[in-house]
């Protein structure tokens, strides 16, 4: 669960919808980046294997599947959040409040009036391990 404070979570807590929608593109918009990284990475260590193999080059395949499908899915949510009703809106807090990534939970939730417990957007370099 993040931690966000969640005793004020009327009206304070809520976000247009069209924010939530850009914010949860951008999201993926950037792990799309994180996984082209991590496919030249793994596109280095395979060509410089002494040993290749075709199971090594169809992941390689699914890794650039996930990362045009991640992709698409944030051109998507874009294209929803233009078309969205400026009326609508999401309460914030609630709808992260399974997110265990407190630096997620937060980009995808701030509001002015939204507190954050701890660090907040300064996680960067912070690892948290679900083990």
């Amino acid at each position: 669960m993040s931690e966000i404070d969640s005793e004020n979570c009327s009206d304070n807590a809520t976000l247009p919808a069209a924010e939530v929608l850009r914010r949860t593109a951008r999201e993926l918009r950037d792990l799309t980046t994180t996984a082209d990284q991590l496919q030249v990475a793994l596109s280095s260590i395979i060509t410089e294997s002494s040993e290749q193999t075709s199971n090594q080059i169809y992941e390689l395949q699914r890794l650039d599947y996930l990362k045009q499908s991640v992709d698409e899915i944030s051109n998507f949510l874009q294209r929803l959040a233009s078309d969205t009703p400026g009326d609508w809106k999401y309460d914030a807090i609630a709808a992260v409040d399974e997110i265990k990534l407190t630096a997620l939970a937060t980009r995808l939730s701030k509001t002015d009036e939204t507190t954050v417990n701890g660090d907040g957007l300064d996680d960067v370099g912070k690892c948290d391990l679900f083990l």
